[in-house]
């Protein structure tokens, strides 16, 4: 089950990757289409090719390994031509002598062969394009070359020349800028439309009391097969909007409340759940219970997974500042200076204290996470409205986009944002968070 779990996550992940990757390309690829660049290929995959098929001057590709794909774009490695004065190769000719391929390869037909003497295939504003041959007969002959000849690289290889006009290295810098940024606009462009389509999917949030979903796990699991029911009070007050739900609910972190749903005349007893993104513990155990002792911890996850701190230890004080509930807890974050936090705790009858590296409340919420949260495990309900979808869409792409350079920004001051390179993801976080979604 395991080894199954881990091929459907690669699945998953070399997909994602490869269509973000592909549209990367694809931006290159039309922008520079637009701009009268040489575009040698367009592939879908990398490795060897499994089907080629050209069409006008490009040759689009299915290749073997499945990630992602490429464009090669003339000029882009500034290579004027792929032979030198000196060198020895065949040429093709039309009836007319003139130059409609250059053959590199031994063992693809030629109709002459010779040493270079000299030539201009780049830029025929400085000369007419030509190829000038030391036959083998010794006599030197100059052959004029079509701005579409080839290069015969392999028996079955072959690409286009690129004359100074089709070459990207010689447009103008506002015509290379974007043909490089293209790749990255489509990526945007993806983000945005993904947006929109999580939005439309999930719909507009209806700010009634009534509730869609519950975790199965979470602290109103005996009601996980109700849908929406709607919560008249918490703790005797009376709540009818999303909005006066959350709000009572934050008010009891780790605390016993009573709840009393519409149609039923027994209240529900429950605790909630909290936890403290700040410091990386919650109340919130493995098995999925919750634990009902004050400032005991269920789980250490996030931040502190950089302590020594473990589930079952009970926190006793937050920089030398002593605190029994987990309100207090919650309330002493704001005194919290600096990038490090001293925690004492109980581990059985012995006291122990442990430090360790933390977020500054800015940089954690300008991440879109919350400091601390109580939650009893519920969602409400929805409905599609489209525009709310494209207004949102728009919102959490440059709520994002923000986020995105905030990092990039904090990462030159770590001292201060709390933010280092160490905390970047690579390809094995990338993967790490793609199975988390797939696994939900």
């Amino acid at each position: 089950m395991v080894v199954l779990t881990f091929l459907l996550n690669l699945i998953v992940f070399i997909l994602v990757l490869g269509i973000i990757i592909l549209l990367h390309e694809l931006g290159h690829f039309l922008v520079a289409k637009k701009f009268n660049v040489l575009c040698h290929e367009f592939s879908i995959g990398m490795g060897p090719a499994l089907f080629q098929k050209k069409k006008g001057e490009t040759t689009y590709s299915i290749r073997a390994i499945p990630i992602g794909g490429y464009v090669s774009i003339a000029g882009e490695d500034n290579d004027d031509s792929l032979f030198i004065v000196d060198d020895t190769i065949g040429l093709r000719l039309t009836p007319n002598n003139e130059v409609e391929g250059i053959v590199l390869h031994r063992e693809v037909q030629y109709d002459v062969i010779g040493k270079v003497t000299s030539f201009e295939i780049f830029d025929k504003e400085r000369e007419p394009l030509h190829i000038e041959l030391e036959l083998e007969d010794g006599t030197i002959t100059r052959y004029p070359v079509l701005e579409n000849a080839k290069y015969y690289l392999e028996k079955e290889k072959e690409i286009q020349i690129a004359p100074k006009d089709r070459s990207l290295s010689q447009k103008p810098k506002i015509q290379r800028f974007l043909v490089l940024f293209a790749g990255a606009f489509m990526n945007f462009v993806l983000a945005l439309f993904l947006f929109i389509f999580a939005f439309a999917i999930i719909g507009k949030p209806v700010n009634e009391s009534v509730v869609g979903r519950v975790d199965p796990a979470g602290a109103l699991a005996e009601l996980k097969n109700e849908k929406n029911f709607r919560i008249e009070e918490v703790n005797g007050v009376a709540v009818t909007t999303w909005d006066d739900l959350s709000r009572e609910i934050q008010k009891y972190p780790g605390l016993p409340i009573t709840i009393k749903v519409e149609g039923k005349d027994t209240l529900i007893n429950i605790n909630t759940r909290v936890d403290i993104n700040m410091l990386g513990v919650t109340n919130y155990n493995e098995d999925g219970t919750i634990g009902t002792e004050q400032l005991v911890i269920g789980q250490v996850y996030g931040l502190g997974s950089k302590s020594s701190l473990q589930p079952g230890d009970k926190i006793t004080k937050l920089n030398k500042i002593e605190v029994n509930t987990w309100e207090e807890l919650i309330n002493s974050l704001d005194t919290i200076d600096g990038l490090n936090v001293e925690v004492e705790y109980l581990r059985g009858a012995e006291t122990k204290v442990t430090s360790y590296k933390i977020m500054p409340k800015d940089t954690i919420e300008g991440q879109g996470v919350r400091v601390s949260q109580v939650l009893i495990g519920i969602e409400g309900t929805y409905k599609f409205d489209f525009g709310y979808a494209l207004k949102m869409g728009f919102v959490q792409f440059a709520d994002d986009s923000t986020k995105i350079f905030k990092v990039l920004g904090g990462l030159f001051t770590p001292k201060t944002s709390g933010i280092s390179v160490t905390d970047l993801a690579g390809p094995i976080g990338i993967f790490n968070l793609v199975a988390q979604v797939r696994e939900g």
